[in-house]
């Protein structure tokens, strides 16, 4: 896992922005998007290093993409 790979070159706060700055830059669809993504990869981010299973992360951006999903289909 990137954060994890970051974590052994970083302090714990730097891998995690540096991740979740990657996550945004990749999810990046409209300039308004980069602050919510952001905050979403880091809140991620703090999920697996607290738990160490990328599953809650996973399971966690499957949610937010479904509610997503049916908020603007409504």
């Amino acid at each position: 896992m990137f954060l994890k790979k970051l974590f052994e070159k970083y302090s714990l706060n730097i891998s995690i922005v540096l991740s979740s700055l990657l996550f945004s830059l990749i999810h990046w669809e409209k300039l308004n998007n980069l602050i919510p993504t952001l905050l979403f990869g880091i809140i991620s981010g703090l999920i697996f290093i607290k738990t160490q299973r990328i599953v809650y992360s996973i399971l966690m951006h499957f949610l937010f993409n479904l509610n997503h999903t049916a908020f603007i289909h409504l």
